[in-house]
């Protein structure tokens, strides 16, 4: 199988805490395999090998809340490759369900009935998980140096057995116990530089990160003297991940072709 070669571009190591710290692992979100192992090149040097894909990680790094730019252990790099979703600390979820509620609609003209139809969102658990990768970067044929990495925004998502409309998406957001963030954009600021060697041909890649609050779906009804509920499903909402210098929360790697 071809072995395809990801590169991080080497800089002072601080500990990966900073950028993984927020998270314990919940193995019981994503019930899959692993399929990254750690590995040795000859030198010694340790490296992640995806026995799927054949991609070999030798390197990753992330931006801090304060935009610096941290390389992350591979040890702990490993646990955040396997198990894609993480538990949030979250001491709402303790005590009773959240919920929120988006009014459909009502009878204002009826004074003594007022009646009310609405949407109930009522969380149930929440968790991290990582998305897809993103090409931020063009291809560059080595020997060079890739310089600037492309500005992306990554949206809020949505899921489950309903048909969404804009008032079901509000009580989902609405009704998430952690800050909602519809879109998030990449750092582009380099004050770096990635190097690509003669023979290759590379480009960097970003992993966003995201919140996911998952609950159940109400359509209610509420009248003066009586009210009733009907149970929808259970659905789910993502938001990206924000650092407090504003750019999205995520991982870089350079990958080689």
């Amino acid at each position: 199988m071809k072995k395809i070669i990801s590169l991080v571009l080497t800089i002072s190591i601080i500990s990966s805490a900073l950028c993984l710290s927020a998270y314990a692992t919940n193995t019981s979100e994503s019930g899959s395999s692993p399929v990254w192992t750690i590995e040795s090149f000859p030198s010694g040097e340790e490296y992640l090998y995806n026995e799927i894909s054949g991609e070999i990680i030798a390197k990753a790094f992330c931006f801090d809340e304060t935009g610096n730019l941290i390389e992350l252990d591979l040890q702990e790099y490993l646990l955040t490759k396997n198990s894609p979703s993480y538990t949030l600390d979250s001491s709402n979820l303790s005590g009773p369900p959240l919920f929120s509620t988006a009014t459909v609609g009502t009878n204002p003209d009826d004074l003594l009935r007022r009646d009310t139809w609405a949407y109930e969102y009522r969380e149930t658990r929440t968790y991290v998980t990582s998305g897809d990768p993103i090409k931020v970067s063009a291809d560059l044929k080595g020997p060079g140096t890739i310089s600037h990495l492309n500005s992306i925004s990554i949206g809020h998502t949505f899921g489950g057995d309903v048909s969404f409309t804009t008032t079901i998406k509000n009580a989902i957001q609405f009704g998430a116990s952690f800050v909602w963030n519809i879109s998030a954009t990449t750092e582009t600021s380099n004050t770096y530089a990635v190097d690509v060697p003669a023979g290759r041909t590379g480009y960097v890649q970003f992993t966003p990160r995201f919140n996911v609050t998952v609950g159940d779906l109400y359509y209610v009804y509420t009248a003066p003297f009586a009210s009733e509920e009907t149970y929808l499903g259970e659905v789910w909402g993502s938001s990206p991940r924000m650092l407090d210098n504003g750019f999205a929360d995520g991982t870089y790697e350079l990958i080689y072709v």
